[in-house]
């Protein structure tokens, strides 16, 4: 695992969500070394743990990597998540809901939007409540899961699909942001869900 003052390079995920915790802290060096996380651990740790979350509870990986980097000339920080399991609108047809290769951009909307394959009812809002959170800061939130694909910005959700050379196997979520001090409140986001 290779740690810089302003990047941790991939961190490939423990079998064992239990395991996760001590790869939480090979990450911990990018939030000290960002002005907007220095001054938001619960946001930082929220993101991190939501997104990571979804990969144990969804996805059925047998690799999955997180990493992050801090662009100083850029201005700006990006977190990028990936696995390569059964996809977002793969998590959505084990629960008997029919999407074929052209509406996989719309599971991922609807995954956005705050839909969820958890039974509980009030679950399943970390991913609508992470790109809510970005999108309101300024940031960008791309996302290719299977044969679609969604770019979201302030002002902007823009769904693609993808072909057979270009699908993703499994999913990439990447997160961009301007790396500039300023509050958020995360409990807000959660408490009013997606407005994407």
């Amino acid at each position: 695992m290779a740690i810089g003052s302003s990047y941790v390079a991939p961190i490939s995920l423990p079998s064992s969500p239990e395991d996760f915790k001590k790869v939480l802290k090979g990450l911990h060096p990018l939030q000290t070394e960002s002005a907007l996380f220095r001054e938001n651990e619960v946001a930082y740790k929220y993101v991190i743990g939501e997104l990571v979350d979804n990969i144990y509870e969804h996805s059925r990986f047998q690799h999955a990597s997180v990493m992050g980097q801090k662009y100083a000339q850029g201005g700006y920080i990006e977190l990028c998540f990936f696995d390569d399991g059964i996809t977002i609108p793969g998590s959505f047809i084990k629960q008997g809901k029919t999407y074929d290769k052209k509406a996989h951009k719309d599971a991922i909307l609807q995954a956005v939007r705050g839909a969820s394959t958890k039974p509980e009812k009030g679950r399943g809002y970390g991913l609508s409540t992470n790109v809510e959170m970005f999108r309101d800061i300024g940031g960008e939130v791309f996302i290719a899961s299977g044969y679609g694909a969604i770019y979201v910005d302030k002002g902007s959700v823009i769904p693609y699909s993808l072909n057979e050379s270009s699908r993703m196997e499994g999913t990439l979520i990447s997160l961009r942001v301007e790396d500039r001090p300023r509050i958020v409140n995360i409990y807000e986001y959660a408490e009013r869900g997606s407005t994407v």
